[in-house]
């Protein structure tokens, strides 16, 4: 049984840096697994045994281990430093622009949150609003502060994190779902909700999650024809 357990468990420790940038919900689970596991194999650990003493051993060995490399890693704030690096054709704007600072609609205590215990050095609305502006300005839009003929309003309504197979890798994938309204005349004009869908490796962390998601937020809005034709 327990040479079985520590075969298992050695590849455990060469991944043990991956498993630290999984986020902690994620390690909470696995070490429910692990330790389910061995409770449920411990009757059966006692009859393989060939002593009282050897058993009790080996199981306390293995609690140990699961401690050791599952432990849940306690959350940091992460610093997401995101730069928009894509092409952006957006054309020929009339109108000046306003980018309004963005709400956050979630209903967190702590508007830094990212998800779960992981939050960011700014508020997640303003870093998403940055991300923005990013985009349109290398796009060679330049938003204006006051007396605007549109405005776009942003609205953070959720962020979620899941754990995905791609082709036998796990991925992070984090979903950010906002709302985006141009305003004009004291009136709606367009509005539109995105899903920020980014995905990368798990060793990747979730602050490259994070940033995959933005680029998609920022790709969505700025390929949407007819969001761009209310801006001719």
């Amino acid at each position: 049984m327990s040479e079985i357990w520590i075969t298992r468990l050695i590849p455990v420790r060469s991944s043990f840096r991956q498993l630290r940038s999984m986020p902690a919900d994620v390690i909470s689970a696995l070490n429910a697994r692990v330790a389910g596991i061995i409770l449920a194999n411990y009757k059966n650990a006692c009859r393989m045994s060939q002593g009282i003493f050897m058993t009790r051993h080996t199981f306390a060995f293995l609690l140990c281990l699961s401690s050791l490399f599952l432990k849940p890693v306690v959350a940091e704030e992460l610093t997401i430093d995101f730069t928009y690096e894509r092409n952006v054709n957006i054309g020929s704007i009339s109108p000046s622009l306003k980018l309004a600072p963005f709400a956050d609609d979630r209903g967190l205590a702590d508007p830094n949150t990212i998800v779960g215990d992981d939050r960011a050095q700014l508020p997640l609305a303003d870093l998403i609003r940055d991300a923005f502006e990013q985009g349109f300005n290398k796009g060679g839009v330049e938003f204006v502060d006051a007396a605007a003929d549109m405005e776009i309003v942003g609205t953070v309504l959720s962020s979620e994190l899941e754990t995905v197979d791609r082709a036998g890798v796990p991925n992070l994938q984090l979903t950010i779902r906002a709302g985006i309204e141009l305003r004009g005349g004291g009136r709606s004009i367009w509005s539109t909700t995105l899903f920020g869908r980014g995905r990368v490796p798990v060793k990747e962390g979730l602050s490259g999650a994070v940033k995959a998601s933005f680029e998609r937020l920022v790709r969505e809005l700025l390929r949407d024809d007819y969001f761009l034709l209310e801006l001719q």
